[in-house]
């Protein structure tokens, strides 16, 4: 299947498939592209939590609410 492009199997499968093949089709596409939205969604939320959670970490440091003078790198 790995030389089956995209175009072809559109091709194939709708000049070739029955109208409930076709439906079972499109409705596991929709969900796995649900998936993949919900998924999106999240690494958003983790993104902008991670955003805040930097900016807070630096807000403290240059207000000196924490100490970061003998910090050293994780090895």
């Amino acid at each position: 299947f790995k030389n089956v492009t995209h175009q072809f199997f559109i091709f194939f499968c709708f000049n070739n498939c029955l109208l409930t093949e076709q439906n079972a089709i499109v409705s596991y596409l929709n969900a796995e592209a649900e998936k993949f939205d919900a998924l999106i969604a999240k690494a958003q939320q983790s993104k902008e939590l991670l955003q805040e959670r930097r900016t807070a970490l630096i807000s403290a440091a240059v207000t000196g609410k924490i100490d970061v003078r003998d910090w050293q790198a994780a090895v």
